[in-house]
């Protein structure tokens, strides 16, 4: 997959992703929720549709998934992935830059893990993995981490909207990017 490249906009940070209209019911409740309300969505948490009874691992860490680009390695992650082709249940490349998505935007929150006492880099959380539930659930090993706690809106340092059609990023900080979403 070495035709798809991190976005800058990306790199060296900790980002969860997520539709327009859970962005709007994140900055709504104040919160990106371990256990979000998913009616009225096509897709619950972490790609899984709404329906579906196979959690991801981190959903069975009782958390919420985001992608741990902090000294990231796209070539190390190639790598691995190439070479264990067999064991990985998710690929990075379906998110990136954008993922299934019908309202023309991707959109990404780029949080400050240290605000958290409950975070689980992607070194932490591959080797929790490893050692317990290598086949059990989807997880992306060397890129997903976890918060297993709420995230409040307050530790979001910004958010970057990709626009699928444009295949352009926009920074903007939350309230910005709420008006942005909510006025589409």
């Amino acid at each position: 997959m070495d035709e798809i490249e991190i976005p800058k906009e990306l790199l060296n940070e900790v980002c969860h992703t997520t539709t327009a209209h859970s962005f709007i019911n994140i900055y709504e409740t104040g919160f990106i929720l371990v256990n979000p309300d998913s009616c009225n969505q096509k897709y619950s948490r972490h790609g899984i549709r709404v329906g579906e009874t196979k959690q991801t691992y981190v959903q069975e860490l009782e958390g919420i998934s985001v992608f741990d680009f902090k000294n990231f390695s796209q070539v190390d992650y190639d790598t691995y992935t190439k070479e264990s082709w067999d064991v990985l249940s998710a690929d990075l490349y379906k998110f990136i830059p954008s993922h299934e998505s019908n309202d023309g935007i991707s959109i990404w929150i780029i949080i400050d893990a240290l605000k958290s006492g409950k975070y689980l880099n992607r070194n932490k959380l591959y080797e929790k993995w490893n050692e317990k539930n290598r086949d059990s659930a989807k997880f992306i090993p060397k890129v997903e981490a976890a918060f297993l706690e709420d995230i409040p809106i307050k530790w979001i340092k910004k958010v970057c909207i990709y626009d699928i059609s444009k295949k352009t990023f926009q920074a903007l900080d939350s309230v910005e990017a709420y008006h942005y979403v909510k006025n589409r």
